[in-house]
């Protein structure tokens, strides 16, 4: 009887451990097993980047032949722009707190297993101060083909872990919707996080930030050695050593901090790793107190900074004049200039915000007509009236495309800028204020329906886009999108999702109506839109997400107030808000609302 007892109580524990393995296998949360069954290599990322990724590269790394490799800082940098300074097809192996014992290891299994052609390795001033780290056996470690391990204890250990982890990525996908989340941090195909959702936060004014953000204003505790300085720079130096015996190019960036987060590196071990590191390789260094680690707008927190800072590191790197970088920003170290560390010594006075943001009012108007009254409607005499009042004052009108060259580029804007926007394309427009814009040398915006381009009522007719080329071509006005035929507030609020709409059905509704409305737009004028003004003002994050997708780069609301463009910082020109203007507002009252906006 005891005999038998011990066998089925062992047949069944047997049992039960393949059927936790096999689930385990099935479902593959850390991406172990080649995910075969959902493929959902964002999620098995987001568990632990350093086994997802080499499980998805194992698979398919003929898609790439260079890899940035690093800290979470090292998604900031773009591989769309990596692969435009290189020639190459890049990959991400950024991991959660990487330090270079892990970059090390992966750095050595791509040139050995994938034949890479380019190295790139980035890394913090926290990756210094401990040369390997791992805390973490599940989440944290590296995949046992990259670091040498057992494989036999690696796979069992994945195999028998508990079905929870299985358990959750099941909810999760059940559940994963259209926005990232916590359980969809990273763009698989790329390798980077999936910044969507925190690339198209509206950013104003620095005090709104920090105000949002206060943990930008903590001081931190100073550290007064980096006692792993010999261990990372003997790491560096075999890295760059089997690049160059594997004929593969060999990179090395240190990335940018935010000053406050910098403080407390500061000391004489630092300065001897700097020099010390450039008798080993050149480098590129964006570190040190410039204008972008005084900027907080530029970093996501105090440790990440934004991606548009790593486009203008890339851009630093390729010689890019087009591109604004600030300067002071980025040096090439060699032996020659390695002791030049002045970069690394806190100047008295934080550069001001002054010279890389402007205020931006955007006034808002709809139909211009001495005929047809309603609310929306301003006569002839008003709008001339107001034109003539912003000139007199010293308002100079600009583009939506010179707010986005002063942000990529650093173009300059005049003094008192402001835009001038018509919602809807009403053919008065044209006629009426279009006229009265060439005279006074302004320009404007006009976004169009979709559904309503060329058509309307003979009360209030809307332009065509032939109609509009002229004043297009002459720099008067550029045209913007007011969504195909979502302009209602029937059945659907604007843009807003429908009661009972399923995400999926809404999010294709909505791209499909974006997508109608920018071809009819980009076939007329030849011009693809790059500005969209939500109808009533109404949108969400995921509109938000969807527009910048699709490659516009600015969105308008109804919202009253002025704007703070940034410089370097696309996010500046999201959600904008405009001022209504009406019949009854007098050029006096505009100038006043608009002085008050500023005051704010």
């Amino acid at each position: 009887m005891t005999k038998r007892f011990f066998a089925i109580f062992f047949a069944a524990a047997a049992a039960a451990a393949l059927l936790i393995a096999g689930f385990n296998a099935a479902v593959d949360p850390f991406g172990i097993f080649g995910d075969r069954l959902f493929s959902w290599w964002s999620y098995d990322m987001t568990q632990n980047p350093r086994t997802a990724k080499i499980g998805y590269l194992d698979r398919c790394h003929e898609n790439y032949d260079a890899y940035i490799i690093g800290c979470s800082k090292t998604s900031s940098f773009p591989t769309d722009r990596l692969n435009e300074l290189y020639g190459a097809s890049f990959y991400n192996l950024m991991m959660y707190g990487g330090d270079l014992y892990d970059v090390e290891k992966t750095v050595e299994y791509v040139l050995e297993h994938y034949g890479a052609k380019h190295i790139v390795v980035n890394i913090g001033f926290d990756e210094l101060c401990d040369y390997e780290n791992e805390s973490d056996d599940t989440k944290g470690n590296l995949h046992a083909k990259v670091d040498g391990s057992s494989l036999l204890r690696f796979y069992a250990k994945y195999l028998f872990a508990n079905p929870e982890y299985a358990l959750d990525k099941i909810s999760a996908y059940v559940k994963n919707g259209f926005l990232v989340n916590e359980n969809r941090v990273f763009c698989a195909e790329t390798g980077v996080y999936d910044k969507s959702l925190r690339d198209v936060e509206p950013i104003s004014s620095l005090d709104a930030y920090l105000e949002k953000y206060p943990d930008f204003e903590t001081t931190h505790t100073a550290i007064s050695s980096m006692p792993d300085t010999e261990a990372c720079l003997a790491s560096i130096a075999r890295m760059k050593a089997l690049c160059e015996s594997r004929g593969a190019s060999f990179t090395f960036i240190i990335s940018p901090m935010y000053a406050n987060d910098l403080d407390r590196y500061i000391c004489g071990d630092l300065f001897d790793f700097l020099t010390r590191l450039a008798d080993i390789t050149d480098y590129w260094d964006f570190n040190g107190y410039t204008e972008v680690s005084f900027e907080p707008r530029w970093f996501y927190d105090t440790t990440h900074p934004r991606n548009a800072v790593g486009e203008m590191a890339l851009a630093f790197m390729a010689g890019d004049t087009d591109a604004y970088v600030p300067d002071g920003f980025g040096v090439h170290v060699t032996s020659e200039n390695a002791a030049e560390l002045s970069r690394y010594v806190r100047p008295a006075q934080e550069p001001s915000v002054r010279n890389r943001e402007v205020p931006v009012p955007v006034l808002m108007y709809h139909h211009i007509s001495d005929t047809f009254q309603s609310a929306a409607t301003v006569s002839s005499e008003t709008f001339r009236a107001h034109m003539q009042a912003l000139s007199d004052a010293g308002y100079h009108t600009v583009s939506f495309a010179q707010l986005i060259a002063y942000v990529d580029r650093g173009e300059a804007l005049p003094e008192n800028p402001i835009v001038i926007t018509f919602d809807d394309g009403y053919a008065s427009n044209l006629e009426i204020a279009a006229p009265i814009l060439a005279e006074l040398g302004f320009c404007a915006e006009v976004a169009v329906i979709g559904e309503s381009i060329g058509g309307g009522s003979e009360k209030l007719p809307h332009f065509s886009m032939e109609d509009a080329r002229t004043w297009v071509e002459a720099g008067v006005l550029e045209i913007g999108a007011h969504s195909y035929g979502m302009h209602r507030t029937e059945t659907r609020q604007g843009v807003y999702k429908m009661r009972g709409e399923t995400e999926k059905a809404y999010v294709k509704a909505f791209t499909e109506d974006t997508q109608a409305v920018t071809s009819l737009i980009e076939d007329g004028l030849g011009v693809r839109p790059s500005v969209y003004a939500y109808p009533y003002g109404y949108h969400s994050d995921i509109t938000e997400v969807i527009l910048s997708q699709m490659g516009y780069r600015v969105t308008l609301t109804v919202q009253d107030g002025v704007n703070t463009i940034v410089r370097g910082l696309a996010q500046s020109l999201r959600s904008l808000k405009r001022h209504n203007v009406t019949e009854d507002m007098s050029p006096e009252t505009l100038l006043a609302d608009l002085k008050g906006l500023k005051a704010q």
